[in-house]
């Protein structure tokens, strides 16, 4: 069992939770995913990591490597447009959907903004809507997903004390994007295997560009974070960010202009995410050559 499953937890809460991502490993082919995953998936690779980027960009200032994630640049609709799957909600986000707002009142209900950093903030409800087409659905994200976590806590960081301090800026979200509980259930199925199966790996999680209505983001996905997690949350507006917030972890050279820094790099261009399209690239082209001699 990897050190980092007894942080903050007793020794048999750690092994349970083991156990659990040992059957979540072999049940998705984990350990094979970094060879599979290209093969397989190599076509849309290029469609999803422009659509629903994750940048793994420079060091901070305690040499872990920073990861960004600009949920206001997903592109939804560009996946939309790709043909016969659907985003599929499941029972539990139907159920959480009604619990964390109510619809007398327009309003988070009280039991749903009890323990949130943030005001609370009267908003319109949620109203499932019916599942829409799509080429590049859910699962296809979401293995997407499972082998960028994988490339990255196995090549990119593969030690066990390896860490990263994490940017989860949601500028530019609009409302229209969180009442959309498809979209929402594929970044909570995002967020829950990085808590569930890769826990404690990052040194800090700063929720960037935050909006008045964050208190209803943070209620969706704080059930998964961990009383560890949750001790490593630092919360940025955009006037402390331009006020240079960011660089007391990561130092202007190394952090994008867009979040007051003075970095040459542009977010996807960093040497791990290159290195990352390069291997996926090798894999997939090795494939279709493959498939071409079979033919």
């Amino acid at each position: 069992m990897p050190p980092y499953f007894r942080d903050g937890v007793s020794l048999r809460r750690a092994e349970a939770q083991w156990a659990t991502t040992l059957k979540w490993r072999e049940e998705n082919g984990m350990d094979e995913i970094l060879s599979s995953y290209p093969e397989e998936n190599g076509m849309d690779y290029d469609i999803i990591t422009k659509a629903f980027p994750w940048h793994i960009h420079l060091r901070d200032r305690e040499k872990n490597l920073v990861s960004i994630e600009r949920f206001g640049t997903i592109d939804f609709d560009t996946l939309k447009r790709r043909g016969p799957f659907h985003f599929q909600l499941s029972h539990r986000d139907h159920l959480l959907s009604t619990a964390l707002y109510s619809p007398s009142d327009n309003s988070l209900t009280h039991q749903s903004h009890r323990s949130s950093p943030f005001p609370t903030t009267p908003t319109t409800p949620i109203n499932l809507i019916n599942p829409r087409r799509h080429r590049i659905g859910h699962d296809q994200l979401i293995r997407h997903y499972q082998f960028q976590i994988e490339w990255l806590w196995t090549v990119a960081a593969p030690k066990d004390e390896d860490q990263i301090t994490m940017i989860m800026d949601i500028a530019d979200i609009t409302w229209d994007q969180v009442r959309d509980m498809g979209n929402m259930a594929i970044i909570k199925d995002r967020i829950k295997i990085g808590c569930e199966h890769y826990p404690n790996r990052a040194a800090v999680l700063i929720m960037a560009n935050i909006p008045p209505w964050a208190n209803a983001a943070y209620q969706f996905v704080s059930p998964l974070l961990s009383p560890a997690t949750k001790s490593k949350l630092v919360f940025m507006t955009p006037e402390m960010i331009r006020e240079g917030a960011l660089t007391k972890y990561i130092a202007p050279a190394n952090l994008p202009s867009e979040y007051g820094g003075s970095s040459k790099v542009a977010l996807g261009q960093s040497e791990t995410d290159k290195k990352q399209r390069r291997m996926v690239q090798s894999l997939t082209k090795a494939a279709s050559k493959k498939g071409r001699r079979k033919r």
